[in-house]
């Protein structure tokens, strides 16, 4: 899982401690990805919404680009908060 810090750059929620079991695992505590302002600006509301309990992100891959969600961490609601127009 991912958060977003002060300047839109979406990071590990926990960073690997120790060596990871496999490559997925030390990739998701490399690969650093920034939202655009567009993104930023939903991830604020979305999280604004849900402040008393947290939001986590998540990177979906797809074929064209990496989609962007964030989700609740209590009642698991979701927003998709890719900008699909700067693919």
């Amino acid at each position: 899982m991912l958060e977003c810090d002060k300047d839109g750059l979406l990071r590990p929620l926990h960073p690997q401690s120790s060596g990871p079991e496999n490559p997925r695992q030390l990739l998701s505590g490399v690969i650093e990805m920034k939202m655009n302002a567009r993104e930023q600006e939903q991830y604020r509301q979305f999280r604004q919404e849900h402040r008393q309990h947290g939001v986590r992100v998540e990177r979906i891959q797809t074929g064209i680009g990496v989609k962007v969600v964030v989700r609740c961490r209590k009642c698991d609601k979701e927003k998709d908060i890719t900008d699909y127009a700067s693919w």
